[in-house]
């Protein structure tokens, strides 16, 4: 694999070896795990590694000791230290031994997967690319996830459908393949679908050349034009217009348009990656989403299990998400207590991941200043409200969105901002559904 890199990964710490080694595997990379200071310096004076991953409160010697020997014997192999939660003057000390960065116990999982131009850049390519989401999870369905997204990466598939319930991660997903596919300086551009108004979606995409209509000063290129090369995201394909979906597809076959108002054909060369939230099957008997667009875009599929059905990953992405609230706030937590494990695995999601990593920067705001260790008493989970929702999500999944929009909207006695809020959408979005739908 382009890009793979053999790396030293040292800590005692049984549950981070075998977290990092499983998610760096998955990635392509090669990776040796050694528990101590000492056989780390060992492996080190004997061969070349692209990355060394040191734990700073291993056993067997000191480890900013052992971080000033790799540097001294090994300049060309760069550092990323994991740290401990009483680590933060030995890591204001390894910067000034120039480590390449400081991973925090609590980040699960940092994606170090991508080029490096040299040994002495990695490290700070490595630490940048653990400011974005990866896709966390031990479950066989996450397993197969990845699988999937290796698959794609490696035959260069270039339309790519994702499925899944809203709030799965579907996103992560897309630009997982991406980061994975392509050059760090291709764009990545994603859009929501059903949050364009009507007026306004072919110029959005497509773009438009100036005196199309009355406000074209001048020349403008659409999403499809901004991602060429790169990878062009449309999330909630389906609630697109017919007509739009039309010229879509035209678009997907000859990998050219024309902008609006425009008569030249412009070649546009990106991965396009479509997502859509219910069983694309019955939008198509709906009618609301052409089925030979449909058979276009579903060339490859991935398809995202709720979190309610894969419930190892709960716990793994708590961690993680915690890891990301951590990094952005500068405060330090244990994890969490026994008591709100039990929570948050005692719980049915209906929002997915969107709704866990919500529950858990809530949690860590709620948390005390002097408390580091999360209980089950900061775990703030609406259990009812959820439930009725999930309950009604399930009793609704076999219908069309006409019809389970209008049957919330009489519930709710036409009140259309609470239907919304049931609904779980924008009133904004739930107006424009109702009008491509003719609900009036």
């Amino acid at each position: 694999m382009e890009n793979s890199l053999h790396i030293l990964l040292t800590s005692d710490e049984r549950i981070i070896c075998a977290t990092l080694k499983d998610h760096l595997c998955n990635l392509g990379h090669q990776v040796e795990v050694v528990r101590d200071g000492h056989t780390a310096l060992k492996k080190i004076n004997a061969q070349h590694y692209d990355l060394a991953l040191v734990d700073l409160c291993m056993p067997g010697i000191n480890d900013i000791e052992c971080l000033a020997k790799v540097q001294h014997n090994r300049q060309e192999t760069p550092v990323v230290l994991i740290s401990g939660d009483d680590a933060v003057r030995k890591v204001i000390k390894a910067f000034r031994l120039d480590a390449g960065g400081v991973l925090p116990q609590s980040i699960q999982v940092p994606n170090v997967n991508g080029g490096h131009e040299n040994g002495r850049r990695l490290g700070k390519l490595h630490r940048s690319r653990l400011k974005n989401q990866c896709f966390v999870g031990n479950s066989s369905a996450t397993q197969q996830v990845r699988k999937r997204i290796r698959q794609a990466v490696e035959a260069n598939v270039d339309t790519i459908l994702l499925t899944g319930e809203t709030g799965t991660g579907k996103e992560v997903v897309a630009r997982e393949i991406h980061l994975q596919a392509s050059l760090k300086e291709c764009p990545f551009i994603a859009v929501n679908c059903s949050a364009l108004p009507e007026s306004l979606v072919e110029s959005e995409l497509f773009g438009y050349v100036k005196g199309a209509f009355t406000d074209a000063t001048k020349d403008r290129p659409g999403y499809f034009e901004m991602a060429n090369s790169g990878t062009l995201f449309l999330d909630e394909i389906a609630d697109l217009p017919l007509h739009t979906q039309a010229k879509l597809l035209r678009i997907l076959d000859t990998r050219t348009l024309i902008r609006i108002g425009g008569t030249q054909e412009i070649s546009v060369q990106e991965r396009v990656i479509s997502a859509v939230n219910k069983d694309p099957a019955h939008i198509v008997e709906s009618g609301h989403f052409r089925d030979d667009l449909y058979y276009r875009l579903n060339v490859f599929s991935i398809h995202l299990q709720p979190l309610r059905e894969r419930a190892e990953d709960i716990l793994p992405l708590a961690d993680h998400f915690l890891g990301a609230y951590t990094a952005r706030n500068g405060r330090i937590f244990e994890g969490f207590s026994e008591g709100a494990k039990s929570s948050l695995l005692d719980y049915q999601y209906p929002g997915n991941v969107r709704e866990l990593r919500n529950i858990i920067e809530c949690s860590a705001t709620l948390c005390p200043p002097e408390v580091s260790l999360i209980g089950a008493e900061h775990i703030n989970i609406q259990k009812g409200v959820s439930a009725k929702l999930l309950s009604q999500s399930n009793q609704l999944a076999g219908k069309n969105e006409y019809e389970w929009i209008l049957q919330v909207l009489k519930e709710n006695r036409w009140n259309r901002r609470q239907t919304a809020k049931k609904l779980g959408m924008p009133y904004s979005t739930l107006r424009f559904k109702m009008g491509k739908l003719g609900i009036t």
